[in-house]
C-alpha cells in the first residue's frame, strides 16, 4: 500500500480490468496481476490492494470517482480489516463495515483553522482498539481517502490517508463535470 509501482499493461474487456506486467515471461495466455471490475461511472478510482493469493497478485478495487459520487470537501472510508472500523470526524461518529467504502461528509465542528480530530479505531470482540488518532483539514478544494487495513508482516492496523484534489478542480484544467 503507498508505492508507486512499474510500467503495466492494462486491458478492459466489458466491466473487467485487468494489468499485466510487460515484462513477465511471454505465455501462450499471460495471467493478470491484478484484476477488478468497472463502475457505471463516468471517473473511476482503482485502488490496488494485496490479494492474498498467489494469482493475481493484486485486487483493484473500483470506485465511481466522479463528483456527485465523491463530492470535495468529503471523504472516503475504506475498511479493509476484518472487523467492524470506526472513524471519529469531528462530530461524525461513523462505523464501516469489513472490505465496505462509506462517504463520510465534511464535518462541520472544526477549530479557526478548519481542523478537525480524526480517531481510526477498530471493533474487536475485546472491545475497541485505538489505531490511529490525528487532525485533519476540512475544505472543499479537496477529497480524502483514509484506509484502515492490517499489515500482513506484522498483523498490526494501520492506517493510509490520501489527499485528492482532482486535476479537473484546478485553474486552467476545467472540464465539465460528468
Amino acid at each position: 500500500l503507498g508505492e508507486p509501482s512499474d510500467d503495466i499493461t492494462l486491458e478492459v474487456a466489458g466491466k473487467t480490468v485487468s494489468f499485466y506486467d510487460p515484462g513477465a515471461a511471454s505465455e501462450e495466455e499471460p495471467k493478470p496481476v491484478a484484476q477488478g471490475t468497472l463502475t457505471t461511472a463516468s471517473r473511476q478510482l482503482l485502488f490496488f490492494v494485496p490479494s492474498g493469493k498467489p494469482s493475481p497478485l493484486y485486487r483493484v478495487l473500483v470506485f465511481p470517482d466522479d463528483p456527485q459520487s465523491f463530492p470535495m470537501g468529503s471523504t472516503r472510508l475504506l475498511n479493509l480489516a476484518k472487523v467492524p472500523a470506526i472513524f471519529r470526524m469531528g462530530e461524525h461518529a461513523i462505523k464501516v463495515a469489513p472490505s465496505r467504502t462509506v462517504i463520510a461528509p465534511m464535518p462541520r465542528k472544526v477549530n479557526k483553522y478548519n481542523d478537525f480530530n480524526l480517531e481510526i479505531m477498530l471493533e474487536t470482540e475485546k472491545g475497541i482498539y485505538p489505531v490511529r488518532q490525528t487532525r485533519a483539514r476540512a475544505v472543499k478544494s479537496k477529497r480524502d481517502m483514509a484506509v484502515v487495513w492490517i499489515d500482513p508482516r506484522t498483523k498490526r492496523a494501520r492506517v493510509n490517508l490520501y489527499t485528492d484534489i482532482p486535476p479537473w478542480t484546478l485553474p486552467g484544467n476545467e472540464t465539465p463535470n460528468p
